[in-house]
């Protein structure tokens, strides 16, 4: 299989989960800094489908780090999970955060085959207003954080 059909497989085999999980993040908002439900969904959501998780990095209990892959080519996909407050997920980050882990699944099914890794490192946002991201890369890892 190529490469693009093996990633387009792993996004279509998790897109109810994923759509699953956007709806679990938007179902309880949390401001920026107390993502730490949203943080602990999306963590589980990647070691279930084989990332390493590291939880609480960058001493932020809304901070993970998400990673599979082997090779020397990094890929990161960014992502926010923190709710505005009084609109909640009115922002849509919600849906980026799912998106991103999507996004890890899919690179991570070819990540070993193209020489790659996905990591996702601790990011903030440049929002004032929102300070929350994840990030997801392959070799493949996948990061997320929030604050």
């Amino acid at each position: 299989m190529d490469p693009k059909t093996a990633a387009r497989a792993a996004f279509d085999r998790a897109e109810a989960d994923l759509v699953a999980l956007s709806h679990r993040i938007h179902a309880h908002p949390e401001v920026k800094w107390e993502e730490e439900q949203a943080c602990a969904w999306l963590g589980e959501a990647l070691t279930g489908y084989g990332f390493s998780v590291a939880a609480g990095i960058c001493q932020l209990p809304t901070a993970f780090e998400a990673r599979a892959g082997s090779g020397p080519l990094h890929v990161v996909i960014c992502a926010e999970y923190d709710a505005l407050p009084s609109i909640g997920h009115a922002c849509g980050h919600n849906v980026i955060a799912a998106t991103a882990v999507g996004a890890g699944l899919a690179l991570a099914a070819v990540a070993d085959d193209l020489g790659s890794s996905a990591s996702t490192p601790p990011t903030l946002s440049p929002s004032p207003v929102s300070p929350s991201a994840c990030c997801a890369s392959t070799s493949t890892q996948t990061t997320g954080s929030t604050g």
